[in-house]
C-alpha cells in the first residue's frame, strides 16, 4: 500500500486532490481519502465523491473512525496471524455473513482474541 499527501494552498485544494484522485483512479488503485471531522469539510467530502462519478464513495464520520482504528492497529500488530485475525474483527463489523463463513476454530480464536 502507498500513499499520497496532496500538500496545497486551501484555495486550490479541492482541484488538486480531484486530479490527483482521478490519476491514481486511472491505474486502478484503491483510493482513500480522509477530511476532518468539521462540517465543511464533510461537505467537501461528500462533494468529491459526487465529482467522481461513483469512482469514489464518501463515509461518515463514525465509519471513518472505525477504519481509522483498524487501520492503526493493523500497522502496529506485530505478527501476520494479528494482522490476520485484526481483519477478521473489522470484516465482522461491516459485512454481514462473515462469522458464517468462519471456521470453528477461526471463531474460537477470535472469541479470545483483545483485537
Amino acid at each position: 500500500m502507498s500513499g499520497q499527501v496532496i500538500h496545497s494552498t486551501p484555495e486550490n485544494f479541492n482541484q488538486k486532490q480531484y486530479y490527483a484522485l482521478m490519476g491514481l483512479l486511472g491505474h486502478n488503485d484503491c483510493v482513500i481519502a480522509l477530511h476532518g471531522g468539521d462540517q465543511k469539510s464533510k461537505n467537501k467530502t461528500h462533494n468529491l465523491a459526487q465529482s467522481l462519478a461513483g469512482r469514489f464513495s464518501s463515509i461518515e464520520e463514525v465509519e471513518g473512525k472505525a477504519l481509522h482504528e483498524f487501520i492503526k492497529k493493523l500497522i502496529a500488530a506485530k505478527t501476520t496471524q494479528t494482522g490476520f485475525l485484526l481483519s477478521l474483527i473489522f470484516a465482522k463489523k461491516c459485512f454481514t455473513g462473515v462469522a458464517k463463513a468462519l471456521t470453528v476454530n477461526q471463531r474460537a480464536k477470535l472469541s479470545r482474541f483483545p483485537g
